[in-house]
């Protein structure tokens, strides 16, 4: 079960991504827009709280991986 917190969901979202786990991605993905509907790549990029570059550039490649805009 879900907190209602975004965090654990776009880690989540973002692994199963990298993962190329499709099915787990398209879940969470659908989890994570029912809490924020608007929520972005470019926008989690830029609020991440990751600190290297690198680090929010991968949690931003395995979300577009799971297939958010």
């Amino acid at each position: 079960m879900w907190s209602g917190h975004a965090v654990p969901l776009v880690i989540g979202t973002a692994c199963a991504g990298l993962l190329d786990n499709q099915e787990a991605a398209t879940d969470l993905l659908g989890r994570l827009k029912s809490l924020v509907p608007d929520i972005s790549r470019d926008a989690v990029g830029a609020t991440s709280s990751f600190v290297h570059t690198e680090d929010r550039a991968r949690l931003v490649e395995g979300l577009a991986r799971a297939g958010l805009n």
